[in-house]
């Protein structure tokens, strides 16, 4: 049966091509989806491994608010005090004692322009003689005020040279300054701009009032992370503000764990994206296999003849769609590995390095090819029992009766979804602001869909008859060949619409989506923003005071109006603050609420 099985593809190939073509790209945006999302993993993997490769860290014990509006974790947690740092050098066996040091900057490129890659961060750090985490590529480590090394990756996007002057935006004022150096920092950086500047003048600056992040601890050769903990940890006890110390491996977890959770949302898009189109493939495997089986009736009669059985002829259709898939899912996997470097391509256009080559490993793969042959066998199962149950003697007169003939209890079950789910569809319409809307209208959507699926042969047999009349009237007699082909068999017509519709509701699904996200937002900006100008400062940092001033002092201009924001933890008595107290204030001049600028 193997041997008739294959012969059957080879001869009749063309006809499976549909099928081929529907695995291959469900499976292309499954392996895509699954690669990219891997890859993207490791790229922020090694962007942890690269920033915070300490043995130890020493951060705050609590809770505390973000003061940039922007942070999306709502929460950090409480500086701690640069003392610190000498306390801790001072214990056995630590290598040195670093506080994190860095501050959003901008850096000026050789044309002229900021630096600045998309949304990726651009700061400086303060760096030392002694920090491990950096290694000298070209020139030598910054010293004063007037001295910067770039990274390897900011070096050559930048456009300048080891020896090159241009000048650096930091807090608001302008500094020229000398590229002195190229670094590493042992990994890529994922589009980042960052600047290395002396740690003395990078704690003048960023920590003027003595408090930093963290405080990152390395340990001497032989010093294991716990041990290095339990050294360290009896220091913290009388610290200035709340301290704790955790194994540098943890903090890297931690980190991964906020990464991964913000990966996931995407992962989660895009499977489902590959999951509908492996879904609407099976329809277009099902129709196909289901006229396959209808032109080779005497071709199966003739092998239950010669003596096979009806499990033998359904295993032999059951491997043909087995090879479809398996051929079909290798298609897919090498398709979804070339949109993978498409993406990376695309990525790397707007300024984000990917690490490494694109992830082929056995995972991806066999998952991949497992999912593409199981979705053709389940397809093709139906019209496979149907090939098995028909007797020989009858195929082999030409008078296979097949029912066509749609099944009580399928339009039954049809309508009771279609008019439920439209239902609540219109339920959910007339009254959006009540109680369990949103679900009622995805719930009612998902109905009507399942129904007119359900109803699908039902309804070709009755909308194709009306639609297709004119078309045989004017058109003889092609047209009432053509209307006749359709509505002879309805469930081959419904199964070809139906996958035709789930793209189509799809389609519709996304348009509505993108068209209702623009109104609300575009809604949003009309209610709230009545200035005809807004002045923001680089990553989403602050405007220098002095530029506020020469704005105002423009004719142009009729009012400034600056406001501030920060980040509080709003709790109720004993209760110990989280990131779900997250709160933002805003702060305004005088008379701009109610004013020209102000809501109306």
């Amino acid at each position: 049966m193997l041997r008739i099985a294959l012969r059957g593809i080879s001869a009749h190939l063309v006809r499976f091509l549909m099928s081929l073509l529907a695995v291959a790209l469900g499976v292309a945006f499954m392996a895509g989806t699954l690669s990219l999302r891997t890859m993207l993993s490791t790229t922020f993997d090694g962007i942890v491994e690269a920033g915070a490769n300490a043995d130890a860290f020493v951060r705050g014990s609590q809770e505390a608010a973000s003061a940039n509006p922007m942070d999306f974790a709502g929460s950090s947690r409480n500086t701690v005090d640069t003392s610190l740092v000498s306390r801790i050098d001072a214990v056995d066996g630590v290598r040195v004692a670093i506080p994190e040091l860095s501050a959003p900057v901008v850096l000026v490129g050789k044309d002229g322009t900021a630096v600045q890659s998309t949304q990726a961060p651009s700061f400086a750090t303060g760096i030392g003689p002694d920090d491990p985490t950096a290694t000298l590529l070209a020139g030598h480590a910054p010293r004063g005020p007037d001295e910067i090394a770039l990274e390897e990756a900011t070096l050559e996007a930048s456009g300048l040279a080891v020896g090159d002057t241009t000048r650096l935006v930091v807090d608001g004022e302008v500094r020229t300054v000398t590229v002195v150096g190229e670094m590493s920092l042992g990994g890529p950086m994922a589009g980042a701009t960052i600047v290395l500047i002396d740690r003395a003048v990078a704690a003048a600056q960023f920590a003027p009032d003595g408090r930093v992040p963290t405080i990152a601890v390395y340990a001497d050769p032989g010093v294991s992370e716990q041990e290095l903990v339990e050294r360290v940890a009896p220091v913290l006890e009388g610290a200035p503000t709340p301290s704790e110390v955790v194994r540098g491996q943890q903090l890297r977890d931690e980190t991964r764990a906020d990464i991964d959770e913000m990966l996931g949302f995407m992962t989660t898009f895009l499977v489902v994206f590959a999951a509908i189109a492996l879904f609407v493939g099976g329809f277009i495997i099902a129709n196909t296999f289901s006229m396959a089986v209808r032109q080779r009736v005497r071709e199966f009669a003739l092998l239950r003849a010669v003596g096979a059985s009806p499990r033998q002829v359904f295993a032999s259709i059951v491997l043909q769609a087995a090879v479809v898939g398996l051929l079909g899912s290798a298609i897919g996997v090498l398709a979804g590995f070339g949109l993978v470097e498409l993406a990376r391509a695309g990525l790397e256009a707007v300024g984000m390095d990917l690490a490494g080559e694109v992830p082929v490993t056995v995972t991806t793969v066999v998952v991949c090819v497992v999912i593409g042959v199981v979705v053709s066998v389940v397809a093709a199962a139906l019209p496979a029992r149907r090939a098995a149950v028909v007797p020989p003697v009858e195929a082999m007169r030409d008078e296979v009766s097949t029912s066509d003939r749609t099944s009580r209890w399928r339009v039954v079950v049809g309508l009771v979804l279609a008019v439920g789910g439209a239902a609540l569809v219109v339920g959910a319409g007339v009254r959006p602001d009540a109680d369990g809307a949103g679900p009622a209208l995805g719930v009612g959507a998902a109905g009507v869909l399942f129904g007119a699926l359900a109803l699908g042969p039902w309804l070709a047999r009755v909308v194709v008859g009306a639609l297709g009349a004119p078309v045989a009237a004017l058109a003889r007699p092609v047209g009432g060949l053509a209307r006749g082909n359709a509505t002879r068999n309805p469930k081959r017509t419904a199964a070809t619409a139906g996958a035709l519709m789930i793209g189509m509701a799809l389609v519709g699904a996304a348009s509505v989506l993108a068209a209702s996200a623009n109104a609300s937002v575009a809604s949003a900006v009309e209610a709230e923003a009545h200035a005809d100008l807004v002045l923001r400062g680089p990553n989403m940092g602050t405007i220098p005071a002095g530029a506020l001033a020469d704005v105002a002092a423009l004719d142009a201009v009729g009012r400034v109006d600056p406001d501030w924001w920060s980040g509080v933890l709003v709790t109720s008595g004993e209760q110990t603050p989280s990131a779900a107290d997250m709160a933002l204030v805003m702060g305004l001049e005088p008379g701009v609420l109610g004013g020209r600028c102000g809501p109306r």
